[in-house]
């Protein structure tokens, strides 16, 4: 997949009287009536979807953060994002990298782990062990080592199933995951 460049914007999400998410009306964007697309598929595709700030909800009265809305940030195309700031000012602003980077790694991912566990493979390597440890005394020449994938397997930073570092939940290593340049329109 080719670098896509992209552009972050800050949502201000509130709540219709039903209690439903009442974002801006994307579709009347001209970018977006254009492609045929309802926004939100439009965002999908063309952008990376919501990231929703997990330290204050709908639900939440904090500052900044009033009961009743709720932030969510996008990387989308530049003409989304300049359309979209200009047509709803008072609830779309867009970001810099820095306030992205800040707002991705200490609200949307914050409560997301560090790494990612396969607890079957995990169980697998666990009973091979356990065997080879009843084993060891009554059949010493029984060769029961852990193979290297399996101690690959181990290892956060190789990515083979077992334990693996969540690459999507520092902004750093989720921009060289996705292979994204953020464009810089502030």
């Amino acid at each position: 997949m080719a670098q896509r460049e992209l552009v972050p914007i800050l949502v201000k999400i509130g709540l219709t009287q039903t209690g439903r998410a009442e974002y801006p009306p994307f579709n009347q964007l001209p970018v977006v009536a254009a492609s045929g697309l309802d926004w939100s598929r439009y965002v999908d595709i063309h952008g990376t979807g919501w990231k929703y700030d997990k330290t204050s909800g709908h639900q939440d009265d904090t500052p900044g953060s009033p009961l009743g809305m709720q932030w969510g940030a996008l990387l989308v195309p530049e003409q989304f994002a300049i359309e979209a700031a200009q047509q709803f000012p008072t609830v779309v602003t867009i970001l810099n990298e820095n306030d992205y980077e800040s707002f991705h790694d200490s609200k949307a991912t914050i409560y997301d782990p560090d790494e990612l566990v396969d607890a079957e493979v995990l169980a697998g390597i666990q009973a091979k062990v356990n065997l080879a440890n009843s084993l060891a005394a009554s059949q010493p020449s029984l060769n029961l080592d852990l193979t290297q994938g399996q101690i690959e397997a181990l290892d956060p930073d190789d990515d083979k199933p077992g334990i693996r570092k969540n690459k999507m939940k520092k902004w750093s290593d989720a921009k060289a995951a996705r292979d994204i340049k953020i464009k810089d329109l502030t």
